[in-house]
């Protein structure tokens, strides 16, 4: 089956997708640029697969995406068994939906994520409505996203839902960490504590570390530690409150190897976001058996929501405060928790992911 995948940048999941899905189909994949400027290098991805990759040449747009009128000459009628448009956001993805209509090739419309903006201009949505509507079906991450997708002209007989995740089978433990080996990890790495949170993202205003870190150094937590790791513009501002207070630790960007132990050594992960697509921190935070307190503006969090995720509304930086410090006084519970988390999270696989999709792709096949 030859596949036609179009997305903005080479980043690591997508690329770890593409090497997965690319042993069970002929598969092009066409990305509008060769990396964010938003991203640190390290972040972009290498392909390993056995597929063809061409980078656009064109004009950039945002800091991962691009205007590349060079994306009309690979839409040809009848080259490709599927193709499958990741995201209709960017000019380039405008440009590839409107000339696919235009040639009346079918495609399918990849959406990670997306949130209904009730008070939306009236050209905003019915932009977001043409585009998304010229899809002959659609790819989804869960409900929540399915119906944003239908909210803007998608219909429900055509959404196809996937788990989308970062994480490969091979990389979920049997069981969680114990207690005894995150306590000599976090000796390690002089994150000397009884209970330690972690969070991971970009520093950026839209994560709401900021706000949540005021509200935890406003809290009495001792014995508690918090550990941030992301690096961006709000760094500076991060580290002068950590630096007036003990047991708060701001790191930079970190290596998927690297930041692996600091999964292993935390007892829960927080996510005090204002606006997450998705948020693959979830998939990776539970992958190492950790309970996952976030807030409503996760749709990784909502989606997976199980007994070790607890939702909090978005900016009430006091509740998911609160619930982390009951959480401290139960740490005996985290092996549950654990159990818990992993089981979700082999739901959530790369593997399973390609799995889906190939099984999409073969289902419309057959309806031709």
């Amino acid at each position: 089956m030859k596949v036609l995948f179009l997305t903005n940048i080479p980043s690591p999941y997508r690329v770890d997708f593409f090497n997965e899905i690319s042993k069970s189909c002929e598969l092009t994949v066409i990305y509008e640029r060769e990396a964010s400027t938003e991203r640190s290098e390290q972040w972009i991805g290498l392909a390993s697969g056995g597929y063809e990759q061409i980078f656009l040449s064109g004009v950039s747009a945002r800091v991962d995406a691009g205007f590349n009128p060079g994306i009309i000459k690979y839409l040809k009628r009848g080259k490709y068994n599927v193709t499958v448009v990741g995201g209709y956001a960017t000019p380039t993805a405008m440009l590839a939906i409107t000339v696919l209509h235009k040639r009346k090739i079918p495609f399918i419309l990849n959406a990670d994520g997306g949130f209904i903006c009730e008070n939306e201009a009236p050209l905003k949505r019915k932009l977001k409505q043409h585009f998304i509507s010229k899809a002959s079906r659609w790819l989804s991450t869960g409900p929540m996203t399915s119906e944003y997708l239908m909210h803007y002209g998608a219909k429900p007989e055509g959404i196809f839902i996937y788990p989308f995740s970062s994480v490969r089978d091979g990389e979920i433990p049997d069981a969680p960490i114990s207690r005894e080996q995150k306590l000599i990890l976090r000796g390690s790495k002089n994150l000397r504590c009884e209970t330690l949170v972690l969070a991971v993202g970009q520093f950026i205003e839209r994560k709401g570390f900021l706000e949540f870190l005021k509200t935890w150094v406003g809290k009495s937590r001792e014995g508690m530690g918090l550990v941030v790791i992301g690096g961006g513009p709000e760094e500076a501002q991060y580290r002068a409150i950590a630096g007036e207070h003990s047991n708060v630790w701001i790191l930079p960007f970190l290596k998927k190897e690297v930041l692996a132990d600091y999964y292993r050594a935390a007892d829960a992960f927080v996510l005090p976001t204002n606006e997450d697509i998705w948020g693959l921190v979830i998939n990776e935070a539970m992958s190492y058996g950790l309970p996952v307190f976030s807030t409503d503006k996760c749709i990784a969090a909502v989606t997976m929501r199980d007994d070790s995720v607890e939702i909090f509304p978005a900016e009430d930086n006091e509740a998911l405060m609160d619930a982390i410090l009951a959480f401290s006084e139960n740490v005996s519970f985290n092996y549950d928790f654990g159990e818990i988390s992993l089981g979700k999270s082999r739901q959530y696989t790369i593997e399973r992911m390609a799995a889906r999709h190939i099984s999409v792709f073969e289902e419309i096949e057959r309806e031709k």
